[in-house]
């Protein structure tokens, strides 16, 4: 919906055949639960508001560090090979500009902000209080924005995080993540590498094993104490100090100091001076992933960045608890030169978290204030058809198992509002504890709708990963209408942006030494994230005369393919405004593209963020003609 309703939004869609959606799904589960609510409510709600046929005939508008460097030697191949966005570069550099400087920039694709449909939203407290975001602030929230996230948030939680936690270490940085989950998956693949070892508290929190499996670590289990729970210092020192010499030492111990999930339990203050001597003896990094802090009843205990002074301790921290789950808005402090390679990563992966949930965070801790948060944070919570896409599968994909939690999350959330069941399983709050009562938004057009009651109630807590009920049934009556395919059954999942989407179906599709096809010129991101793959590249040509990818020169790599090469399993083509050109793949070419695409057995990715720009009557998606389950369409 980038370039049809707001990119702030960081709000896609991926159809394709339900077996790779799975695969995908399991990624996402593990990688940040699901997308954001917030923006997924408000734009399905816009689409109720205005009707799928009133969507269709506006969506085609007239548009156009200092200190010791201590990280570098833990960081992981895969991260050392991830290059700077030169898109996200030129972005971040026009974010930085002075408001007088009106620049007018086609480097970043953003989108002319007159044709963002949304004027305001307002946003009202269970205390009685309102606020309302527009102006300025709407407009920022409605556009991309910096990979690192939303400059009013970001100061807002330093200050937080200053008041607990006043480290006395070298230099840190905090990027906004899109839940802790996220920031957890972007730490561990910054640092681990096949074969390396984590160490773990026992109980373990299960999300992290499957994390760790896909990435083909060992993990190695800490007690926790008998006594008074929480890491057991004693049986880290026993472990780290009869590590066999044959084998590679652990990098990093993963703690969740306050809560710890599923044990419950705390690490007292005294075993935490204790475990963080014994990281910095045994040259560890710390992650401290502690999403209950703000939960702990009475006196807050201390981070482990309060004894932090060698810049060993990453600290993650999330407001699924205290705000909201919903919004999926969480925080990664680190030594910077840690998160200047979870930024790229996180760049090509899908650009930025939410603008929307973000800003409302921002507006919230900025109307209640950080002594308000800090007062009030302590509260009292508890297929059917041919299966053709198994063996396009990559070994990433097939490695990764459902997550027990999110499954028992899904069943609780299939059960009907009379069933008034409460489960612990999940890690859900109680909705009780959630300030915002409702959400107003003003539309340019002078339509204002609100979101309340159940449907709040729905948008503030955890959610499918598969995405909104609401948002996916008016995106399938859209894709409906554009594409009636008469193809096999298809399945659609909401991705944070269709830039993430692009990054879970290459993690589920390509193995190391694949070859992928694409449309040359190529879109830089996409050279990204298949260089952090170790993926080959095949350029194919744009037709010189209609434009579009050529489907001749297609044909002839293809027909001229090495034997002695492994064969390409996927084509990835932007058919509408292919990024950087602009050129439209002509209709008859669809036809030729994937007739060849069949004939030489590849799946075919149908990148579309500019379909609904098009000018006049829209061509036909490769849906249109895909009778073998073959396309897998992001928008």
């Amino acid at each position: 919906l980038s370039k049809v309703l707001c990119p702030g939004f960081r709000v896609g869609f991926c159809t394709a055949p339900p077996q790779l959606v799975t695969h995908m799904e399991r990624h996402y589960a593990v990688a940040m639960l699901h997308s954001c609510n917030l923006s997924q409510r408000v734009a399905a709600s816009y689409f109720e508001t205005v009707g799928v046929e009133g969507f269709l005939e506006k969506a085609v508008v007239s548009t156009q560090s200092t200190g010791k460097d201590l990280i570098t030697k833990f960081l992981s191949r895969l991260a050392l090979s991830r290059e700077p966005s030169p898109i996200r570069a030129i972005s971040n550099y026009l974010l930085s500009l002075p408001p007088e400087k009106d620049v007018l920039s086609l480097a970043g694709g953003a989108p002319a902000p007159s044709t963002f449909p949304i004027e305001s939203v307002s946003v009202s407290l269970k205390s009685g209080i309102d606020f309302k975001i527009d102006g300025a602030a709407m407009a920022t929230t409605l556009q991309y924005n910096r990979t690192i996230g939303l400059v009013e948030l970001l100061e807002f939680w330093s200050k937080i995080i200053g008041m607990m936690n006043p480290y006395p270490g070298p230099e840190r940085q905090t990027i906004v993540t899109t839940g802790a989950e996220f920031g957890s998956y972007l730490v561990l693949n910054a640092l681990i590498d096949e074969g390396d070892t984590v160490l773990v508290s026992d109980p373990i929190y299960p999300p992290l094993l499957l994390k760790t499996k896909a990435m083909n670590a060992n993990v190695e289990s800490i007690f926790e104490d008998p006594v008074v729970g929480g890491l057991c210092p004693k049986h880290l020192r026993s472990t780290l100090e009869n590590w066999p010499e044959t084998e590679r030492k652990p990098k990093v111990l993963v703690v969740c100091p306050t809560g710890s999930n599923p044990s419950g339990a705390n690490v007292p203050e005294s075993h935490r001076r204790e475990i963080y001597d014994l990281v910095c003896e045994h040259d560890l990094l710390l992650i401290e992933d502690d999403p209950y802090y703000f939960l702990n009843y009475g006196e807050a205990l201390n981070s482990f960045l309060h004894y932090d002074r060698e810049g060993r301790v990453i600290r993650l921290d999330s407001l699924s608890k205290v705000l909201c789950p919903g919004f999926r808005v969480g925080f990664c402090t680190a030594p910077p030169q840690l998160v200047t390679h979870m930024e790229r990563h996180y760049a090509v992966a899908m650009l930025h978290s939410c603008n929307l949930s973000q800003r409302v965070a921002a507006s919230y801790f900025e109307t209640v204030g950080v002594e308000g948060f800090l007062e009030k944070a302590v509260v009292s919570t508890q297929s059917t058809g041919k299966d053709l896409i198994t063996k396009f599968l990559s070994r990433l994909a097939l490695s990764r198992e459902p997550s027990p939690i999110r499954a028992i999350s899904n069943y609780l959330l299939s059960l009907p509002p009379e069933k008034d069941v409460l489960s612990l399983a999940g890690g859900a709050p109680a909705p009780s504890t959630f300030p915002i009562e409702s959400v107003s938004v003003s539309l340019k057009s002078g339509i204002d709708f609100k979101i309340d009651g159940a449907a709040m109630a729905t948008t503030l807590q955890y959610n499918r990963t598969i995405g909104l009920v609401e948002l996916l049934e008016f995106w399938s009556k859209i894709i409906g209408m554009m594409n009636p395919y008469p193809g096999p059954e298809r399945q659609t999942i909401v991705t944070t942006g269709a830039e993430f989407g692009s990054y879970l179906v290459l993690n589920a599709l390509i193995d190391e030494g694949d070859t992928v096809l694409v449309s040359d010129p190529i879109y830089p991101p996409l050279l990204l994230k298949t260089k952090a793959m170790n993926a080959n590249v095949e350029s194919i040509f744009e037709d010189p005369v209609v434009g579009g990818l050529c489907p001749k020169h297609l044909r002839s790599t293809l027909e001229n393919w090495p034997e002695t090469e492994r064969k390409p399993k996927v084509l990835v083509v932007c058919p509408t405004g292919s990024n950087p050109s602009g050129a439209n793949v002509p209709e008859s070419h669809r036809r030729e593209i994937y007739g060849l695409v069949c004939e030489h057995d590849l799946l075919l990715i149908e990148d579309d963020p500019y379909y609904f720009l098009n000018y006049g009557e829209a061509l036909n998606s490769f849906l249109h003609y895909d009778r073998e389950g073959r396309v897998i369409r992001l928008d």
